[in-house]
């Protein structure tokens, strides 16, 4: 099939593509599945324009899973020092606490 998508033809190249999309016989390379879903529809296959949708979404869930993972990291880091804060009152205050007992 890939000798078929070398020659041009829309189909193969957008089965190429779906190949290279999924996780499944071969591994999944977006940027490969890109360009054959890319040359097949620059044919006017349907296909392989869904192929690209799909690819465009994928991107926006990743980009978006992205952005939520380091929104949830700085939270986190957020929540890390607030704790570090009130630990270190808490220390001030017990040696404040400490040091007026002793005099």
């Amino acid at each position: 099939m890939l000798k078929t998508a070398e020659r041009g033809h829309d189909t193969a190249q957008e089965w190429v593509g779906t190949l290279y999309e999924g996780e499944g016989y071969i591994a999944r390379d977006i940027e490969k599945a890109k360009k054959w879903f890319l040359m097949s529809a620059e044919q006017g296959n349907e296909g392989a324009k869904e192929g690209l949708e799909r690819l465009k979404k994928l991107q926006e869930i990743a980009t978006t899973g992205e952005d939520r993972l380091q929104e949830d990291w700085d939270a986190s880091k957020q929540v890390e020092e607030a704790e570090w804060l009130e630990d270190w009152h808490a220390s001030l205050a017990e040696q404040e606490s400490t040091e007026g007992n002793q005099q």
